[in-house]
């Protein structure tokens, strides 16, 4: 899990939106798909990839923002506490916490 990039996804409210990048080597790489994936130890793909960002439509900018944004909202802190719980086998879950991060929840839009 990489909170920058999130913290990123939640805090953007330009329009049309940034382009998140990320390292592959960071963990918001495997689960972030609609971030472009830059290896920073390669030049040439960084600039490339660093190119693609700056120029990218906006309309593919408010898509791909649009989908990270749906997947953070859907995998809240009452989704992790749920599956942290359900992992260690617990027999307590989150059910009686479903109002941890509502406010939170509440604040998330969407582009149109």
């Amino acid at each position: 899990m990489n909170l920058v990039a999130k913290e990123f996804v939640a805090c953007i409210i330009n329009i049309p939106p940034g382009v998140l990048i990320v390292s592959p080597f960071a963990g918001a790489g495997e689960t972030m798909h609609e971030a472009l994936i830059s290896n920073p130890y390669e030049i040439d793909d960084a600039s490339e990839v660093i190119y693609r960002a700056l120029t990218m439509p906006g309309d593919e900018r408010i898509v791909r923002m649009n989908y990270l944004r749906r997947r953070e909202k859907l995998n809240d802190v009452n989704y992790r506490t749920k599956s942290f719980l359900s992992a260690m086998g617990s027999s307590q879950t989150a059910d009686d916490h479903d109002e941890v991060g509502s406010i939170l929840n509440d604040t998330v839009f969407f582009y149109k």
